[in-house]
């Protein structure tokens, strides 16, 4: 059963405290500091959703990763890589050895102007199995033509762009558009991970919460190594 609450029915996370509904809370792996643990619940939940609930991602499964670098990205990466699916991702190419220190297989310069004949290369031809978008654009269209018949493809992002789902169609794909929920159950099988090792959170600075409007132009700027967290003073 999921718990679907209202959009934005109890927004106010930028304050020193917050009441939240007990369906959607869960204790910190006692391994964790509060930053680090703030790092997890949004990101890694969602890329969870889109890969574990929705994307029903089974082991030896190949799956693409768009924007390993980012936010849902590094957890994406890591989660299929504990499942045991061989991860393939876009970054940039001075990005590579981070992305692969995450548990990525292959990593792709997403400005290449081949980058389509690199990732069909990198399935030996064969297709993704899933393909989870995060950085919209055209990218569902492609995608598409990047599965595997049968494949599932999964996007969290708003797309304004008209898409050509034909290739879609000739492969009978699955398309799973994803506004993330959030659950107990999701954050304690997350929180397993975190203590068995297999995911971490990667930070890529600490701000205090009176530096918010810093921490958006920095998420708005692009380019970002991982979270940025904001610290309440105690």
């Amino acid at each position: 059963m999921y718990y679907v609450p209202r959009l934005l029915s109890n927004e106010g996370g930028y304050a020193t405290h917050h009441v939240e509904d007990a369906a959607i809370v869960a204790l910190k792996p006692p391994g964790l500091g509060f930053e680090e643990a703030a790092a997890l619940p949004l990101s890694a939940g969602t890329a969870w959703e889109c890969l574990i609930e929705r994307g029903k991602l089974e082991p030896g499964e190949r799956i693409l990763v768009h924007a390993g670098t980012g936010g849902v990205g590094i957890y994406a990466i890591q989660i299929a890589r504990a499942t045991g699916a061989f991860v393939v991702t876009t970054c940039r190419s001075e990005q590579a050895d981070f992305v692969k220190s995450l548990g990525a297989d292959i990593a792709i310069d997403y400005r290449a102007p081949d980058l389509d004949a690199r990732l069909a290369n990198a399935t030996d031809g064969r297709g993704f199995d899933l393909v989870l978008d995060t950085i919209g654009g055209d990218a569902i269209e492609r995608g598409c033509g990047q599965l595997a018949d049968g494949g599932r493809l999964v996007s969290i992002v708003d797309h304004a762009l008209p898409q050509n789902l034909i290739r879609g169609w000739e492969r009978n794909i699955q398309l799973h558009l994803v506004l993330t929920t959030q659950r107990r159950q999701r954050l304690e099988l997350i929180g397993a991970l975190v203590e068995k090792g297999l995911l971490v959170p990667v930070i890529e600075r600490t701000l205090p919460l009176e530096d918010a409007a810093q921490a958006h132009r920095l998420i708005e700027a692009g380019g970002r190594r991982g979270k940025i967290v904001l610290r309440v003073a105690s």
